[in-house]
C-alpha cells in the first residue's frame, strides 16, 4: 500500500512487539507461539524446528471458529498473524520476509507459519563466544 492504514498498522505492530516481549518475557520464536496460546487460549500451536528454520501449525483456533460461525471478516492476518509476525521479528531477529504463511483455518483445515532462517551457533553458544554484542539476535541469519 502507498502509505495508507495497513502500512501504518504494521509500523505500530512491529514498534508495539518490542514492548509485547519485555512484558511478556518473549525471547524466542517457539515462545511467541505458546505464549500467545497461554494467554489468548485461541490457537493450538504446535512449533517444530526444521532444517532451516521453524514451522509453526495449529488446527483449532477459537477466533476463526466464531467469526466463522457468526459470519464476520477474516481475523487470521490482523488480529493474529500480522502481531505474531512482528513479534518473531523482534524476538528473532528474522525479517518479516522470512516468515511465510500457508493456509489458514479462516480457509483450510490448518495455519501453518514458517521462519526460515540459518542456524549456525545457539544464542548462548554466541555469547559465550562474544561474537554478538546485544541481546535482540539470537541467531545468524543466512
Amino acid at each position: 500500500c502507498a502509505e495508507g492504514s495497513c502500512c501504518k498498522k504494521k509500523r505500530k505492530t512491529k514498534r508495539d512487539s518490542s514492548l509485547f516481549e519485555s512484558e511478556l518475557g518473549i525471547n524466542n520464536i517457539e515462545n511467541v507461539f505458546y505464549t500467545l496460546a497461554e494467554i489468548y487460549g485461541c490457537a493450538n500451536w504446535l512449533v517444530n524446528r526444521t532444517e532451516d528454520g521453524y514451522v509453526a501449525t495449529a488446527t483449532l483456533c477459537k477466533l476463526c471458529a466464531l467469526s466463522k460461525r457468526m459470519g464476520g471478516a477474516d481475523p487470521c492476518s490482523g488480529w493474529c498473524l500480522d502481531p505474531m509476525i512482528a513479534m518473531i521479528s523482534a524476538a528473532g531477529g528474522i525479517n518479516a520476509e522470512n516468515i511465510t504463511v500457508e493456509g489458514t483455518l479462516m480457509t483450510g483445515d490448518f495455519c501453518r507459519v514458517y521462519i526460515h532462517s540459518c542456524f549456525t551457533h545457539s544464542y548462548k553458544e554466541l555469547l559465550m563466544e562474544k561474537h554478538i554484542r546485544t541481546a535482540k539476535v539470537s541467531y545468524i541469519q543466512c
